[in-house]
């Protein structure tokens, strides 16, 4: 039997982090819920990046300072991170360089969602283009299509765009 193989964007988890509290909304504690049946499900094989990293770093800090709850406080940031690089650590979930040229390729891919060629805008990001570069060259290493495990609905939006990344990914949504 094949391995599923699933590439981890950043706000897959942050959700996570985000379900780990007391207060957490349902949609973060559903999120939680989800990656965590994904890490536990053995037959996967998990894969994140080194952009996954750094941007969940960053997320965590903004959550902090905002003080959106009460219960992101800096024992929240250093769980979370805990959590994650536990999980690199004990290697159930392996960390992929960017591909070569990803941030060139990202700004094309981006301006092609934001309309270049007469496409209605769609909220593609720059790190939302290299979680999808980096997931691509992943599943053309492997020879296999990947799942981008994602909680951001303008993944499929931009793939009506540009069909082509349906041939190596899909998306898989965790809330």
């Amino acid at each position: 039997m094949t391995p599923q193989y699933i590439y981890f964007d950043t706000c897959a988890f942050m959700r996570y982090a985000e379900g780990s509290v007391s207060d957490a909304t349902t949609r973060n504690k559903a999120g939680r819920a989800r990656v965590q049946a994904l890490i536990d499900d053995a037959s996967t094989v998990l894969a994140t990046s080194e952009t996954t990293i750094i941007e969940f770093h960053d997320a965590l800090g903004k959550d902090a300072r905002n003080g959106t709850l009460p219960t992101f406080d800096d024992g929240w940031v250093a769980r979370s991170t805990d959590d994650l690089m536990g999980f690199i650590a004990g290697g159930r979930l392996n960390v992929l360089p960017s591909p070569p040229k990803a941030i060139e390729s990202a700004v094309v891919l981006m301006r092609i969602a934001h309309g270049e060629r007469g496409n209605p805008g769609v909220a593609f990001n720059a790190w939302d283009a290299v979680h999808l570069i980096t997931a691509s060259s992943w599943a053309i290493e492997l020879g296999n299509k990947v799942q981008l495990a994602t909680c951001d609905t303008d993944f499929p939006r931009f793939f009506g765009l540009f069909p082509h990344f349906e041939t190596l990914v899909d998306i898989l949504m965790v809330v």
